[in-house]
Formats: C-alpha cells, structure tokens, sequence
C-alpha cells in the first residue's frame, strides 16, 4: 500500500471517529446530563469544540514535522488587551461579579481556540478537513433541528414549546424537558441544541457562508459530495429562514454579498441550481407530512403580537445600553453591570453591551480586534491563486466571518463557540495561504509563516 493510500486512510479514519465521537457526547448530553442539577453545557459548543478542536490536537500529534514553530498574529495582541482590560473593569467597577467571570471564561475559553488553530493548521490540507469537521458538527445541529420540526408538525413527543427527551419513559427519568424556550414569537421555536431558535439562526448564519464557499470548490468526479453540500445548504436555507430571526437573515445575506463580491458568476450558476433544489426539498416535505390542519399549523405559530413585543424589548435594551455609555463614555459602568442595572442578561447588541459596560477603552479594543480578522481574511482572499480550492475556503471563511460581525449587531453571541472557531480559522487559512504563495512547489519543502501576517509581505 502507497504511503498516500495509507495517509488517506488514517485521515478518513480520524474523521469519521471525530464524527462518531460527537454523535456519542450528543446522546451522553441527552440522556444523563438533564440528571445533574445546576450543570450546564451548550451542546453547540461541544459539538464544535469536538468536532475541530480535538481533530486539530491529533493532526499535531501524528505530524512529520516535529519542529513547532509559533505563529503569530496582532489578533492575539488585540484580544489579550481586551481581556486584561474586562478583567480591570471587573476587579473595580463590577456589581455582577458572577457574569463578570463567566464572560471572562469565555473569552479565555476563545482566547486557546484562536491561539491554537493557527499552530495546528498548517497546510492546506490540514484546513480542509478543519472545514470538514466544521461541517460535519453543523450536521449534527441540522439532524436536531429538523427532529424537532418533525415533532413538532406531527405532534408526538412534544409538551408544549420545550424538548422532550426521546425515549424518555423507558429509562424512568424524572427530567423529561430537556431545554424550555423563551416567550418571544418567531415562525418555529427550535429548542435543540440551543436556547432559541434565534440562537440557531446565528450558528446557521455564520455556517452557511463556509459550506456555500466549499461548494464552489472546484471538484471533477465528486458528484456524491457536491450532492452532499447541496443537501446541507439547502436544508440550513430552511431552517434559518424558518427561525423569524430577522438579524440572522441580514447576516447572512451579508455574507452572500462578501461572496458574491469575489465569485459573481460561479455563485449565481450555483445559486439558481440551490433554489431550485431548495424548492424540491420542500415541496418532498410538504408531501410528506401534509395534512388538512397543516395550513392552520403554520399559522398557530406565527404570533405577530409576540414578535411586535419582542421588538420592543429590543428597543428598550438598546435605549438602556446608550444611556449607560453616555453615563461614563470613557470606561462604561462597569463589566457584567448591564444586567445588574437593568435586570436584563444584555442588550441584544454586541456592540452596544461592549459600549456600554466598557465605554470608549473597551469598545475600540475590541474592534481594533475584530478588524484585524478582517484583514486576515481578506488577504487571505486577496493572496489565493485564482481558481484554486484555497481561493473558495478562505472565501467562505471571510464571508462567515462578516456574517457573524455583522449578526452581532441585532444579537449576543460574541461568546459562542463556533465564533471563536471560525475567527481562529480565519487567522488559519491566511497563513496557509502566504505559506502557499511565498513556497515553491517542492515536495521537500516544509517552509511554515511564523509572523504577524500583512498581504504584501513574507511574515
């Protein structure tokens, strides 16, 4: 057996046992979790965390280079300011230590991500399968997700508008709702994996962009995986239309427009071959579970009174988060001290928390933070070869990234794991590809960027 044959086989082998793994901590998080009192743990971030992070450690450890070579990047600088300067809020003006120190941990928690990815993924191939593994956790939320629309449409194993454990009765649990859900009215409440369906709308908004980037990937004879890629984009179309998330639509069609930007013509061809393969799934669904009461179905879960209350919710936090920034516009009133004041976990605003809790300091760290993945990505476009795989990766990387920036304007989830992730990948692919374009085609050469990165020079 060829040394590639075997390498090929090792790779779909930790790929595959990457994916079995997660479906396995999915059921350990279903069935035994609910039994543990005041323990809580997002299934999206294990899913990711999984997924990509425990796939990256073992690239590493079965890598023929045992040379490590540190990369750097300003991003690390930007961020490393920002969480020291939250913790100084923290220690002096915080009357909500315990939000304080959970965001805190998330920032540190996201902090290892995007320090550790980009030492991890060092060739092409390696951000790949880093892409594939990143698609494959966002299978695992779509395979809940539409679980979910199932039982809702037919009624079974559902109380109310929260999830129930399947197979609950048969192992005797006492916990049988594993996730309620909030008040506020979108089309369909999807509860699982996330809080809200407004929390699935913004993963599905930051993954789309990634998998639409690699279907444009040019493939000769992969008609099985470019069927693949339809199928997920398709059903992730629907689904985050089917959330109501009005802020998630805007993000995502900012990063349809970041595509569109770079590839108009391949994405268009794509684009019409999607839609209509879009229309054919739904109208295989419609066929399937139609019934006579579906049409009043739909319209029992559409409640424009909620929606208009939620609006003014919204409203109100965001009113509340300007008038704390123009109490103290220097450093704010304090990190975690919004919900402390208002009695409200945020202000459904990014930004506008950011602004308010740390004033002018904290605000322009973190968008000197944010704006320095940016320009990662975009040289990381800009320095591709035309036409190649790495051209549509980083593409759909930069596109997800400006989705997400662009989702954290209308929600809050700078925090969430798959964020951290995709900006790690982000700093990632620009490497990889000022590796690629400063190396010359040697099958010896193991050169590696080891630098803070510009588009225009060597790191």
């Amino acid at each position: 057996m060829s040394e590639s044959r075997k390498q090929f086989l090792l790779t779909s082998f930790i790929q595959n046992a990457l994916i079995w793994l997660s479906i396995c901590l999915v059921v350990l998080h279903i069935y035994y979790f609910p039994l543990i009192k005041d323990f809580d743990l997002q299934l999206n971030r294990l899913t990711f965390l999984i997924c990509v992070m425990l796939w990256s450690f073992l690239s590493i450890l079965r890598s023929p280079n045992l040379l490590f070579r540190l990369r750097i990047s300003p991003s690390f600088l930007y961020l490393f300011l920002f969480f020291f300067f939250v913790i100084i809020s923290t220690l002096l003006a915080s009357h909500n230590t315990r939000t304080a120190f959970s965001e805190i941990a998330a920032l540190s928690i996201g902090g290892i991500i995007i320090f550790f990815l980009p030492q991890a993924i060092d060739n092409p191939k390696r951000l790949f399968l880093a892409i594939n593994a990143l698609l494959a956790g966002g299978w695992i939320i779509v395979a809940f997700a539409v679980y979910q629309y199932i039982s809702w449409f037919t009624h079974s194993n559902m109380v109310g508008r929260a999830f129930v454990i399947p197979f609950s009765d048969m192992f005797h649990m006492r916990e049988r709702l594993l996730i309620p859900t909030g008040f506020t009215g979108p089309l369909f409440r999807l509860t699982l994996p996330f809080g809200s369906s407004t929390h699935l709308s913004a993963c599905i908004a930051s993954l789309l962009p990634v998998a639409i980037g690699w279907s444009l990937k040019p493939r000769k004879g992969e008609r099985a995986r470019r069927l693949f890629l339809g199928l997920f984009c398709a059903i992730m179309l629907l689904l985050l239309l089917g959330t109501y998330s009005r802020g998630a639509w805007l993000a995502f069609l900012a990063g349809l427009l970041t595509i569109i930007k770079y590839q108009k013509k391949v994405l268009l061809k794509k684009f019409v071959w999607y839609a209509i393969f879009s229309l054919l799934l739904s109208m295989i669904f419609l066929s399937i579970v139609w019934e006579p009461a579906l049409v009043q179905t739909l319209a029992s879960r559409l409640d424009l009174q909620a929606t208009q209350r939620s609006n003014l919710v919204h409203l109100e936090t965001r009113l509340d988060a300007i008038n704390m920034f123009l109490s103290n516009p220097l450093v704010g009133v304090g990190w975690g001290n919004y919900q402390f004041l208002t009695g409200r976990l945020h202000s459904h605003s990014s930004y506008l928390t950011i602004i308010a809790e740390g004033g002018i300091i904290g605000f322009a760290l973190w968008m000197l933070f944010c704006a320095s993945l940016v320009t990662h990505g975009v040289c990381a476009v800009r320095l591709s070869q035309p036409g190649s795989p790495l051209k549509y990766v980083n593409l759909g990387l930069l596109a997800s990234l400006i989705s997400t920036l662009v989702g954290n304007l209308f929600q809050q989830y700078h925090y969430a794991t798959f964020v951290w992730v995709i900006s790690g990948l982000v700093i990632a692919s620009h490497f990889v590809t000022v590796n690629e374009s400063r190396t010359e085609v040697r099958p010896n050469d193991e050169r590696l960027a080891t630098g803070p990165v510009r588009c225009d020079r060597q790191p």
